[in-house]
């Protein structure tokens, strides 16, 4: 297997390498000098399983996370430094891909909070505590709305309103993703045939929704895609997707497959946070997608390095080429909208057009824009 030779030639011959099950493993490393040396071999970890595998003549990436614990005299059992390293490993995961983090006992009251939270997160479905805002996404030059892209908040019951990064990668942790995930693509449809019937002349509305990796790996995301666009009448083309860069790159081969088969559902595929990640200008165009989003980075640098101002214009240059639509994320100041259109780029969002909205306030905007208030002409 040769993750488990990428994992057995980043320790020296005496270490242990040894599969937990599933995609879980630990290295059990003796004598060692201190806690530096126990991070430069994490290092060499991930750096080892950073380059891609290949798998049936197919590029596949893969990362992985890490958790340290030193052995100490209050460690009576293996099992409990497993527990800790393993409480180690999911702050390591919750801080993003290929990373590490060293136990430490504040962990534990963290676990203690996460399994709370996790229980909590169970039954926040059933008592409908999740809602939808919608933010605008428009033309830069006239700043009219073309799409809105639905945002979930978790309207807590003990706590506050949460924002996603707050909840969801314990969602996708525990799997729950995908039913909320199902319910997020039920609910932004809804909304959007809601809207079209509200607002006459308004017309097919667009919506985006955003796809995590564990939708993706779901084999029931078509249906539900099916299901949600019928349910609401809602025609398909009027529903984006987007998943982040980093998801689709991480098996190439396999995205491409993913996504040509949504594609046959008929909806729209936009790339998110692009260039945040890879430098996949190469691979652009072997994706079947219709649109991408800038990575607000980008957007932000512009004023400060001409370098990200060029990036962006030959984005735009190249996704022109391909017939593909740009949306810039994260446009804040009237300086970066001057930017953006100089460069070519069409199509913005952030908070120097509108924050997210909700649902009523989303349709008023449909309706002031259709119907425009003449007194203000």
């Amino acid at each position: 297997m040769e993750i488990a030779r990428r994992l057995q030639s980043s320790v020296r011959p005496a270490d242990v390498v040894a599969r937990l099950g599933g995609d879980e493993f630990t290295l059990l490393l003796e004598e060692v000098a201190g806690l530096s040396q126990v991070e430069q071999v994490a290092r060499r970890v991930l750096d080892s399983l950073a380059a891609p595998f290949l798998l049936e003549g197919r590029e596949v990436r893969v990362s992985a996370s890490i958790g340290v614990v030193l052995s100490e005299p209050h460690y009576e059992q293996a099992q409990d430094m497993l527990r800790d390293a393993d409480l180690a490993m999911y702050r390591a995961k919750e801080r993003g891909r290929a990373c590490f983090q060293v136990f430490d006992v504040e962990m534990r009251d963290w676990a203690h909070a996460r399994s709370g939270m996790e229980a909590d997160l169970r039954e926040a479905l059933a008592r409908k505590e999740f809602r939808l805002l919608f933010q605008p996404i428009v033309e830069i030059e006239t700043g009219r709305v073309y799409a809105f892209e639905a945002l979930l908040r978790w309207h807590h019951g003990k706590r506050r309103v949460l924002l996603p990064h707050e909840f969801l990668p314990l969602a996708e942790q525990t799997g729950l993703i995908v039913s909320i995930g199902t319910w997020v693509l039920g609910e932004a449809c809804r909304y959007a045939r809601t809207w079209q019937n509200a607002v006459p002349g308004a017309g097919p509305v667009r919506i985006s929704v955003n796809v995590s990796a564990k939708q993706l790996a779901d084999p029931r995301l078509v249906d539900d895609l099916r299901a949600a666009l019928q349910d609401a009448g809602l025609t398909p083309a009027a529903l984006s997707l987007e998943v982040t860069e980093s998801v689709l790159m991480e098996s190439l081969d396999s995205s491409i497959a993913l996504l040509n088969r949504l594609r046959e559902v008929g909806i729209q595929l936009h790339m998110d946070d692009f260039g945040s990640v890879y430098s996949s200008l190469s691979y652009l165009p072997r994706f079947p997608l219709q649109g991408i989003k800038v990575d607000r980075t980008f957007v932000h640098r512009m004023g400060a390095r001409r370098t990200d101002l060029e990036i962006v214009r030959s984005i735009v240059d190249l996704a022109e080429h391909l017939g593909l639509i740009v949306i810039a994320e994260g446009v804040e100041t009237a300086t970066q909208r001057e930017r953006l259109i100089a460069v070519g780029c069409e199509l913005g969002q952030g908070f120097l057009f509108a924050k997210a909205l909700e649902p009523e306030a989303a349709r008023a905007l449909l309706a002031e824009q259709r119907h425009p208030d003449p007194k203000a002409a």
